[in-house]
């Protein structure tokens, strides 16, 4: 009878190392899916914000197009996945002739700075013809 018991032990020993072993490579795989969904969101994210700076741009060139040098204020824009997103314009008027029109696109929580994605670009503005090149 002491046999069986020794023999039921070393097989509970045994179980218990393998699941042991399961458990961590699983552990491991949930690690390296949550990593992966991290990155796919902020590469969205990324994306989704250049889309937006492109659209700040073009409607930046067609506003100081039609309007002279009137640019728009800045523009709130609702995203379907509830983060916050802006378009920021600046104009910035150096002694040389042509002006600069910066744009900057923010999607993102500013409260969670790892959760934000800020882009930029500027826009020339000759002084002499008025229509803003984008360098």
């Amino acid at each position: 009878m002491k046999l069986a018991n020794e023999r039921q032990g070393a097989s509970l020993v045994v179980v218990l190392a393998l699941l042991a072993v399961c458990a961590a490579i699983l552990l491991e795989l949930l690690t390296a899916g949550l990593q992966q969904r991290s990155q796919t969101r902020r590469d969205l994210q990324r994306e989704q914000t250049q889309w937006l700076l492109r659209a700040g741009a073009r409607r930046a060139a067609m506003e100081l197009k039609k309007n002279k040098d009137k640019i728009p204020d800045d523009v709130t824009v609702n995203t379907p996945d509830a983060q916050s997103a802006t378009l920021n314009f600046l104009i910035d008027a150096g002694d040389a002739n042509p002006k600069t029109l910066k744009i900057s696109a923010q999607i993102g929580t500013p409260k969670l700075p790892s959760q934000l994605t800020v882009l930029s670009t500027e826009l020339n503005i000759p002084a002499n013809n008025r229509s803003p090149n984008q360098d």
